[in-house]
């Protein structure tokens, strides 16, 4: 069976950031919910630290986020690190982010 093969294009985010009141708001509720899912978990206590560069931070608490693959995929693949905080400020509720609008 012939292994799958790919050309792979390496690209960066653009490169504005996000202020750093942007980056600790961020971090916050992401402590806050790494926490939650610790707890439900019933994880061990000890967590590694958040990376400090933005970009990478913000690909941690995508990848962290329990929600839909879609929703997931989308957030990863936004090149603008401040949008990435952005949505990752006030995530879209799972449950309501696939519904579509109630029809009038």
């Amino acid at each position: 069976t012939p292994y799958p093969v790919a050309t792979v294009e390496e690209f960066e985010d653009d490169p504005e950031v996000p202020t750093a009141d942007e980056i600790e708001g961020v971090r916050r509720r992401a402590d806050r919910y790494r926490e939650a899912l610790r707890v439900l978990t019933d994880s061990p206590s000890t967590q590694p630290p958040w990376d400090t560069d933005p970009v990478l931070f913000s690909f941690e608490i995508a990848a962290l986020l329990e929600i839909p693959l879609e929703m997931k995929q989308s957030l990863l693949e936004i090149r603008s690190t401040p949008r990435r905080f952005e949505l990752l400020r006030e995530p879209p509720h799972p449950r309501t982010a696939a519904r579509p609008p109630p029809s009038r």
